[in-house]
């Protein structure tokens, strides 16, 4: 195993102890190709997530948000957002707070 992959393990494992500990589910990873974007989205939950590799932007009614290598994200409850990634994908990991 390469170090890249034992050290993007280590944050996955990690991260998701801290969700867990914030009263998070353990989270789930999700993957995105380049210039990916998910359909128009809702959550009934917070969400909190993780930017695992590339670069990620949120679009809400509120504005557009950027988070790059390592920055946590919050989505709040009852949100409708869209998610696009960067020129080299990104890999994101997430979750959603415990009802």
């Amino acid at each position: 195993m390469t170090a890249q992959k034992t050290n993007l393990s280590k944050l996955i494992s990690d991260y998701s102890s801290s969700l867990i500990e914030r009263g998070f589910h353990r989270g789930n990873l999700r993957t995105l190709k380049p210039f990916q974007s998910t359909c128009l989205q809702h959550t009934d939950r917070i969400i909190l997530g993780m930017v695992l590799t590339g670069n990620l932007e949120i679009q809400t009614a509120s504005g557009t948000y950027r988070f790059q290598l390592e920055e946590e994200f919050l989505l709040p409850a009852n949100l409708h957002f869209q998610v696009f990634a960067g020129l080299n994908g990104a890999t994101i990991f997430l979750g959603k707070q415990k009802k």
